[in-house]
């Protein structure tokens, strides 16, 4: 019998018990009534006794009270006879799950239809007989040894066959492993394609791979938990592209754990240098490891709302953090947690003052201010940085090129170990161990060639932009929204106290450096001005003459 039949007579036998039982009790009460008129009409007659609808009781209920608790217990007692007809049917289904078939009526037979089956007398059992229509033979237990050891040889010829044609295509995998092909379906963001010489190779899916470099991106940043990160993906329409389904957490996860997208993976426990297009680079992606184990990763808090300077600042006077809250649901206000004492009851006098966050705000942009200078010096610096990225670039372009050499010495030698191996100049254990010790210097000097092709690209257009950043920091600090505010303040600013209500900062490298310019300048337009400095700074070349306007300026230490 099959479950869902199984199920339907469970339901009739229960629903039969509970209208039967209300049914019986309507009739009761209507005998005990004389069949009066003011019972309504009968729904049906049989001979001269009427017969009235089930659920008539229980509009009944309260004109006629006195009979209502007799016929009450009568329905009660049977939804109490159904539910225990349903807890006993659904105990017999558990028992006869064995027996449940979805196709046909087969099962595993129990031991009593075995015993009824005679397979238990001294006869033994029938095995039956196989009909192998291509050979033309029939297996049976009468059949003789010599038919039954060829049907054995060719079995296991069959079994060897299918294990070679695994180990074949096994060996063809780590073959194209070792040339730098990716030898499996493509993950996510890449498509399997056929290049020019014919062999199976990934290339970047153009629909995807811009997505999923975003997703090591975003994850980087260290805000973004895989949840969060995964409904940011869906937003941007990361969905499987044959299906179109979401993808879901668990792959977002895989995806950030795959060093495939780095150019590089893993096959068969070795490290292989891909010959794929990368979709990040190595420092993405370990910084991605890095978030994904917790070390580079930021606190996400559950209350919904990021404040702009909490977490910034220290109280001068007890060095407890300074957080913030929210009075009367929209003001905010900044104070000392106060609990200098381990929360032992003593509470410093620090957290009773409470600064509101537009005052901090007001305080910190007139730190930022320090940063502005004119676009008479902003122009210079330029020059200056052009004229200096000549000789930069040449030192990353040779490094470049020695790298690229060393690079390919390894990569003939690898070929010549290879060789050997093939030829048994060399046993595999000794060329495994050479491979993995030059393949990971290979990987080290990848990285060095990328970083110093970075440098040298962005090396004048990173001056020109921190400059800018820093001339542009108050305008905006103003227009940014609380987290941006954040990061802002994090990557200019370190050091920042809280001393009762009033913020101190200092600034970072290099925009110290500038606050100190910027004061130097002032002290040189402004003779009765105090500069001390400890920096180096940004002066003109003075003379005699110190008011033209068109002396040099030189960098003095």
């Amino acid at each position: 019998m099959t479950p869902t039949k199984l199920l339907i007579g469970q339901i009739l036998i229960v629903f039969a018990i509970v209208i039967g039982t209300v049914w019986g009790a309507t009739q009761w009460t209507a005998g005990q009534l004389g069949h009066q008129p003011h019972l309504g009409p009968a729904w049906f007659d049989v001979g001269s006794y009427p017969v009235y609808l089930p659920w008539r009781l229980f509009e009944w209920w309260y004109a006629f009270e006195p009979y209502a608790p007799r016929a009450g217990v009568m329905a009660a007692a049977g939804g109490i006879l159904g539910v225990i007809v349903a807890i006993a049917g659904s105990l017999w289904r558990a028992r006869q799950n064995r027996l449940v078939t979805t196709y046909g009526s087969s099962h595993w037979a129990t031991r009593r239809e075995v015993e009824k089956a005679g397979l238990f007398d001294p006869a033994g059992v029938f095995l039956g007989r196989i009909h192998l229509a291509k050979e033309g033979t029939v297996l049976s237990a009468d059949s003789r040894s010599s038919e039954k050891f060829m049907h054995g040889i060719k079995v296991l010829m069959a079994k060897n066959y299918i294990d070679n044609l695994s180990e074949e295509a096994r060996k063809g995998q780590m073959e194209k492993a070792e040339q730098g092909i990716w030898p499996s379906k493509a993950p996510l963001g890449y498509l399997n394609v056929t290049a020019m010489d014919g062999k199976k190779i990934i290339e970047p899916d153009p629909a995807l791979a811009a997505m999923v470099t975003k997703l090591f991106e975003r994850y980087a940043t260290g805000h973004y938990s895989l949840k969060a990160l995964t409904k940011e993906a869906h937003a941007d329409g990361f969905f499987y592209p044959k299906s179109g389904n979401r993808v879901p957490v668990s792959t977002i996860h895989a995806i950030l754990r795959n060093r495939l997208y780095s150019g590089m993976f893993e096959w068969n426990g070795k490290l292989h240098q891909g010959r794929h297009e990368p979709l990040v680079s190595i420092e993405l992606w370990e910084r991605v490891q890095g978030v994904l184990t917790g070390r580079n990763t930021t606190p996400i808090h559950s209350h919904g709302r990021e404040f702009a300077f909490s977490g910034l600042m220290k109280c001068a006077d007890c060095g407890c953090a300074v957080v913030a809250e929210i009075k009367k649901g929209k003001y905010i206000y900044y104070h000392c947690t106060g609990h200098a004492d381990g929360n032992r009851g003593n509470p410093s006098d620090c957290r009773r003052k409470y600064v509101r966050e537009e005052a901090l705000e007001t305080q910190f942009a007139a730190l930022l201010d320090r940063l502005y200078f004119d676009e008479e010096v902003l122009e210079w610096v330029r020059e200056a940085l052009k004229s200096s990225h000549t000789d930069e670039r040449r030192e990353h372009e040779d490094a470049i090129e020695r790298g690229q050499a060393e690079y390919k010495r390894l990569e003939d030698r690898l070929n010549a170990i290879y060789l050997d191996k093939l030829d048994g100049r060399i046993d595999q254990t000794f060329h495994d161990r050479l491979a993995k010790a030059w393949k990971t210097e290979q990987v080290r000097l990848l990285r060095e060639i990328e970083r110093h092709g970075d440098a040298g690209h962005s090396y004048r257009d990173d001056g020109i932009k921190l400059l800018e950043l820093a001339r542009n920091a108050r305008e905006l600090f103003a227009k940014q929204d609380a987290h941006e505010k954040k990061r802002l303040l994090n990557l200019v600013l370190s050091n920042a106290i809280w001393r009762q209500g009033e913020v101190e900062a200092t600034f970072r490298q290099p925009f110290d450096l500038l606050v100190k310019t910027n004061a130097a300048i002032t002290a040189q337009n402004d003779p009765g001005g105090d500069l001390s400095t400890g920096h180096a700074v940004w002066l003109g070349d003075l003379d005699s003459n110190q008011g033209c306007s068109g002396q040099s300026r030189k960098f003095y230490r």
